[in-house]
């Protein structure tokens, strides 16, 4: 995504997040939340998109929405692998593979992210099985 496309996207989720909170739709935010967050990584606004995806999982823990959980620790699993701190993106893998996922992609997110840490670690042994 260019910066001009991401700057758009990042707008028009803004949007939709005021839309959502003005109706008091918690399950909307949480998704808008999570879009811009991983919007927000893609345009290196790390600081920011941290803090969607926290505020993402907070409503997703509140209303519980276990599927929604595991697809914001997942994304902050892939940014904090991305920004070189494989403990912490295996910490958010493994969160999300401790709740009830229904979401078999989510599962296979969470595993593969734990494969990625492990291998970065040059621990391959500890790599989950496939």
């Amino acid at each position: 995504m260019t910066g001009h496309h991401t700057h758009d996207a990042a707008e028009t989720l803004r949007e939709a997040l005021r839309t959502h909170r003005d109706t008091g739709d918690q399950p909307g935010q949480a998704t808008v939340l999570t879009f811009l967050g991983v919007t927000l990584l893609a345009a290196s606004d790390h600081q920011n998109a941290v803090g969607e995806l926290e505020e993402a999982l907070d409503i997703y823990r509140t209303i519980g929405d276990q599927d929604g959980e595991a697809m914001a620790l997942n994304q902050a699993g892939t940014w904090q692998q991305a920004s070189g701190d494989d403990s912490r993106a295996a910490g958010c893998h493994r969160q999300a593979l401790a709740l009830r996922i229904a979401s078999p992609w989510e599962e296979a997110h969470a595993l593969a992210g734990l494969g990625h840490c492990a291998q970065a670690d040059g621990h391959t042994a500890d790599a989950p099985p496939g």
